[in-house]
């Protein structure tokens, strides 16, 4: 199977892992305006959230307050967080 000349090839997710979806264009956006300004510490996050979506990292993850601080997931409330990218940015 021959691929498009040019394409991004998807890093593939471990067996161990878990997958990242966007919750809205303004994450993917978001997502994208950081991986043209912090690449390294972007991916550094990414493998970070899909080996451990669940771990909080007291430096680097802060519950998100208000209606952001609780999300409805297939009937159950989860809480929501944003994980500390760069000392500027967030995921």
């Amino acid at each position: 199977m021959a691929g498009k000349r040019g394409v991004g090839v998807p890093r593939p997710i471990k067996g161990t892992e878990y997958e990242i979806f966007f919750g809205n264009t303004a994450a993917q956006r978001g997502w994208t305006d950081l991986k043209a300004s912090a690449k390294n510490a972007l991916a550094d996050a990414y493998d970070y959230l899909t080996a451990h979506p669940a771990r909080y990292d007291p430096d680097r993850c802060y519950q998100l307050r208000g209606d952001l601080s609780t999300v409805l997931v297939d009937g159950v409330v989860l809480p929501q967080w944003q994980y500390k990218v760069t000392d500027g940015a967030g995921v």
